[in-house]
C-alpha cells in the first residue's frame, strides 16, 4: 500500500516574508480605520522599498479663530486620527512650519514615535522638498503644511497636479513615492471623519509619473499666504 500521508521536509527553511512597501502598509492601514477612504492614482507599488522614497503631505487639521490660531477641539480629534494611521508606517522625519496648527497636528505621531518635529518656513516648499529628496532618501518623512502649500509641495517633488485643497477641506493625506530614478507618483487618502467636499475640489491626480523636480511649485515666491 501507498503512504500518501503528507510529511513535512526536515532542514528547509519557510519563505522570507514579502516585506510590503510603505505606502502599500498605510492604504492597508487606511481602509481598516473606520470613516477613511483611499483613492489611487499613480504607478502601482514596487517590490522594493530601500530605494523609494515616500513621503506624506497633508494640511493641518481643523483650527480655531485668530492670527496663528491653535486646533479646534475638531482638529485636535482629527491630529490624534493621523497618529493612529501613521504609527505603523515607519516615519523617519516630521517637518511642520512656522504656524501653532501644523505643530499641533503633528504633536500626536511624534510623541508617539519619540521623534522631534523640524520646523521649516512655509512658503520655501522648493528648498523643503529638494532638502526631503537629499537628506531623507529611502526614508518616510511627514510633511504638514497648508491648503494651499500641499499640493505646491506635490508638484515640487516630481508628481503630477493633485488640484487645490478647499479652504474648509481637511484630512486629505497625499502619499508621493519617488522610486531610485527620481520618479514620482501620488496616492491620495482621506483619514479622520468624513467631510463635505469643497466645490473647488481638484482632480484627484494621474496615472502617470511626473518628472524630477519640475512644475510652478519650485517658484517659492508664487505661493501666496498659508491658510
Amino acid at each position: 500500500m501507498v503512504d500518501h500521508t503528507h510529511r513535512p521536509r526536515v532542514g528547509r527553511r519557510p519563505p522570507a516574508p514579502h516585506r510590503l512597501p510603505a505606502a502599500t502598509l498605510l492604504l492597508g492601514a487606511a481602509v481598516l480605520l473606520p470613516g477613511t477612504r483611499a483613492f489611487l492614482s499613480g504607478a502601482g507599488a514596487p517590490a522594493q522599498e530601500s530605494a523609494h522614497t515616500t513621503v506624506l503631505i497633508t494640511r493641518h487639521a481643523e483650527k480655531a479663530d485668530g492670527e496663528d490660531p491653535a486646533l479646534s477641539p475638531t482638529g485636535v480629534a482629527r491630529a490624534r486620527a493621523l497618529a493612529r494611521l501613521l504609527s505603523e508606517a515607519g516615519v523617519d522625519a516630521i517637518y511642520v512650519t512656522q504656524y501653532r496648527r501644523t505643530h499641533q497636528t503633528a504633536a500626536p505621531l511624534a510623541q508617539t514615535l519619540g521623534l522631534a518635529v523640524r520646523e521649516v518656513e512655509a512658503r520655501a516648499v522648493a528648498q523643503l522638498a529638494r532638502r526631503v529628496r537629499d537628506e531623507h532618501r529611502g526614508q518616510v518623512v511627514l510633511v504638514v503644511g497648508h491648503s494651499n502649500t500641499v499640493p505646491a509641495m506635490v508638484e515640487a517633488l516630481g508628481a503630477p497636479p493633485v488640484g487645490t485643497i478647499g479652504e474648509d477641506e481637511y484630512g486629505t493625506l497625499f502619499v508621493v513615492t519617488i522610486d531610485g530614478a527620481g520618479r514620482a507618483s501620488v496616492m491620495r487618502l482621506d483619514y479622520g471623519e468624513p467631510q463635505q467636499r469643497s466645490p473647488r475640489e481638484g482632480r484627484r491626480g494621474s496615472t502617470e509619473s511626473g518628472p524630477r523636480g519640475r512644475g510652478p511649485a519650485q517658484r517659492d515666491a508664487g505661493v501666496p499666504a498659508c491658510r
